[in-house]
């Protein structure tokens, strides 16, 4: 782990492309893109301009990021800067303000 007290770990299979996601929820946290497992095998992820916003409260603004299939990301930062509201858009738990997600 990276140190963080709350951490979000995501990863997607293959054809069905499901999201395991695993975590715990005390401050600061990170989001973890996991490596394939034997059983797992990951998709890539480009994220381009996503932005969510909360009326006047821009909670990601215009985020672009590509991340390779089975390459581990770790997202680093203090509470309020957006890690969780990233992990919940790929996941698609939240629908981002605007941007694209594609997998």
């Amino acid at each position: 782990m990276c140190g963080c007290s709350q951490w979000l770990s995501i990863s997607t299979t293959t054809p069905a492309r499901s999201v395991v996601i695993t975590g715990q929820t005390n401050g600061p946290a990170c989001v973890m893109i996991a490596a394939p497992t034997a059983t797992h095998q990951s998709l890539p992820i480009s994220l381009t301009d996503l932005s969510k916003h909360y009326g006047l409260v821009k909670a990601l603004d215009k985020v672009s990021l590509d991340i390779a299939a089975g390459e581990f990301l770790t997202l680093l930062g203090p509470s309020g800067s957006g890690k969780t509201t990233l992990g919940r858009s790929i996941l698609r738990l939240i629908e981002p303000t605007m941007g694209e997600i594609n997998y």
